[in-house]
């Protein structure tokens, strides 16, 4: 993956936020509307606590690859890891 900017606290996702996280590394994002989590490329892991989730099938642990889509509510907080492939 390219070099990430990796915040040092909460990130607020708004319209048509990209990110770029590097492997092995963590981002805690918090939206704000809703949209969708779109992966690029790689694999991501995203944690859903679950208190933040819409619903509870939508919190714990989802690892998308290249192409998956995860809905985010907003006021949701997660946590996006890039994997290794």
């Amino acid at each position: 993956m390219n070099p990430a900017l990796i915040p040092s606290r909460h990130q607020l996702a708004g319209p048509a936020t990209v990110w770029t996280v590097r492997a092995g590394r963590a981002m805690a994002v918090v939206t704000r509307t809703d949209g969708e989590l779109v992966v690029e490329a790689g694999r991501v892991w995203v944690t859903v606590p679950g208190d933040h989730a819409p619903h509870p099938e939508d919190s714990g642990d989802h690892v998308l690859v290249a192409g998956g889509r995860f809905v985010m509510r907003s006021g949701q907080r997660m946590v996006l890891e890039a994997r290794p492939p």
